[in-house]
């Protein structure tokens, strides 16, 4: 029995010396991973392209999403072509990392057995690096501190016997000084807008460790805090009195608008429960998968937003 070759071949963008178009006799099983970008922000969608190329005598295994973690990946799209004894699948993602600073993402398997019987074909990725731009949280604005008390009641009429000469002074300098141009308006420095708060809080919580069940619960807690939070701030509805269901039905014109943030909330929100108060087991790829719906939520959310009011006539 004739057993089939493999040869590894990954391509990433700019490889260079292959087109990685379609598989060959000497290379019945190709690769390629193409990140639209490598430098992001925390939380922000980038797009993925995963092309696999097989011999038609080949069965692939599926493709292992997980593989590809700290990434989170939600699928937007796929579609399989066949041509001259090849078959070439492409899939496109919509990406997340939730880590600040060098991401590695690791090396991807990929295998196919031959359908007439033999040895498995067995490729392997190449590990690459994003860099994620962390989120900067304001600084916090110190106010003025408050006015000198009065002096004790019996001094009183003595510190208004003596600023009453100063006063009638300053009054009648006042009145033979031209009064000076007007000071220019201070204008406190403004805080951070809902969504980067919580983007903030969202980051932090992909940073911490969850060791244990209690640690995960308050995973949950914190990150859906964090989300109510936004929503009380940006969409001025009482999210952290309102239950799940109340929280839906007060975003629903969210439905079905560009990114559909909507749908997004709905399944941070199913899984949280589910976890809250069914004491769902979730691991970190369920965490991650809960916090890229919450983010997904708040950005696609707070765009909306914002091209609604730089619309508005």
């Amino acid at each position: 029995m004739t057993t089939v070759r493999a040869v590894l071949l990954v391509s990433l963008v700019g490889c260079t010396g292959c087109d990685g178009s379609r598989s060959t006799p000497e290379q019945p099983l190709l690769l390629r991973i193409e990140p639209s970008t490598r430098s992001v922000a925390f939380g922000q969608a980038f797009g993925l392209v995963v092309t696999r190329s097989w011999a038609e005598e080949l069965e692939p295994a599926a493709f292992e999403e997980a593989g590809l973690a700290p990434l989170v990946l939600r699928s937007v799209g796929s579609e399989q072509r066949r041509r001259a004894g090849h078959v070439e699948q492409t899939q496109r993602y919509d990406a997340y990392v939730f880590q600040a600073g060098k991401v590695t993402v690791p090396a991807v398997s990929c295998t196919a057995t031959p359908k007439g019987g033999g040895a498995v074909v067995t490729v392997r990725s190449a590990p690459f690096e994003i860099d994620v731009a962390p989120l900067d949280a304001a600084g916090a604005v110190e106010l003025p501190s408050d006015l000198l008390p009065l002096p004790p009641s019996p001094w009183r009429l003595a510190w208004l016997l003596l600023l009453l000469p100063a006063s009638v002074g300053v009054w009648w300098w006042r009145r033979r000084t031209p009064p000076p141009p007007p000071a220019a308006a201070v204008v406190a420095p403004a805080g951070p807008p809902p969504d980067a708060i919580a983007l903030q809080r969202l980051q932090q919580l992909g940073a911490a460790r969850v060791a244990d069940a209690a640690a995960v619960q308050a995973f949950y807690v914190e990150a859906t805090a964090a989300v109510r939070d936004y929503a009380a701030a940006r969409l001025l509805v009482p999210a952290r009195e309102m239950t799940s269901e109340e929280l839906l039905a007060a975003t629903a014109a969210l439905a079905g608008v560009r990114g559909d943030p909507h749908a997004a909330l709905r399944r941070f929100l199913q899984q949280a429960d589910l976890v809250k108060f069914a004491a769902v087991a979730a691991d970190a790829a369920a965490r991650r998968d809960a916090l890229a719906h919450a983010a997904e939520f708040v950005t696609a959310s707070a765009a909306v937003l914002a091209e609604a009011i730089r619309t508005r006539p």
